[in-house]
This record gives structure tokens, C-alpha cells and sequence, in this order.
């Protein structure tokens, strides 16, 4: 199944970021629905932004599980200030659709960790058009 149901809603049950040796970082999202719990990790070396491109990447992963097929592309994952306040913002292309447009989700961090506030950002876009809500299901 490539889509999900409408109205099924994945929401984030948890974003682990573990810090190694090097600079390593190892990041874990698990998203839940309805079906229970779906997992993805991904791991490198690097910062900041690094980390939020892995958890990005990490999110993916438990998404497609979720939906059983590799349905997004990250086009890019970034940490702003705006407004006194940190957001993070996510932009995604919806590869079963022939649209032009882009996906975005905005998040502000307000107290979350880099990796929960990334899979937020992802699922803030992706929710729109697996359940039904937003700009595409009004």
C-alpha cells in the first residue's frame, strides 16, 4: 500500500539523537498509528545541521514503513530564527504526485531536541496528504 488511509494520522512517539565517538551522531525516530509503531534510524558525522539532515532522513525512513512505500525526497531541512523564536523547516517532494509545488512543514523548537523537532517539521508536511487534512483535503 502505497498511501495511507485517510485519516490515519502518523504521530511521533519519540526522536533519540545519540552523540558518539568522532562526532558520530546516531539518530532513531519511531512514529505511531493506528498499525502500531514504525521505525527509522540513520547515522554520520557532523554538527548541527548534519544532525537535523540525518533525523530528516531517519523520519523518512519510519514514514515509508508506515506507508509501505518510499513515497518523499527530502529537498532540504533547515534551523531559522524568526520572530524570536527557533524554527525548524522542512521541504519535501511528494514523488506520487505530478505536481510542481513543494511540501513544507514548520515547526518551532521550543524546547524540542534537534531530531523531534526535524520528524515534527516532516510530519507537519506529510500529514496534510496522508490524512486528509490540510491544503490538499480541506
Amino acid at each position: 500500500m502505497s498511501e495511507t488511509p485517510e485519516g490515519r494520522r502518523l504521530r511521533l512517539a519519540d526522536a533519540v539523537a545519540a552523540r558518539e565517538r568522532g562526532s558520530r551522531v546516531h539518530i532513531r525516530v519511531a512514529l505511531a498509528d493506528a498499525d502500531g509503531t514504525h521505525e527509522g534510524e540513520a547515522a554520520g558525522v557532523g554538527t548541527e545541521t548534519v544532525e537535523l539532515r540525518l533525523a530528516a532522513e531517519a523520519t523518512l525512513a519510519a514514514i515509508h514503513a508506515a506507508i509501505g512505500a518510499p513515497r518523499f525526497r527530502l529537498l532540504g531541512i533547515k534551523l531559522l530564527h524568526a520572530f524570536d523564536e527557533d524554527v525548524v523547516l522542512a521541504v519535501l517532494r511528494d514523488l506520487e504526485r505530478d505536481v510542481a509545488g513543494r511540501l513544507i512543514g514548520a515547526v518551532p523548537l521550543r524546547g524540542r531536541t534537534l531530531a523531534r523537532g526535524a520528524a515534527a517539521a516532516l510530519l507537519d508536511a506529510t500529514n496534510r496528504l496522508t490524512s486528509g487534512t490540510g491544503p490538499d483535503g480541506d
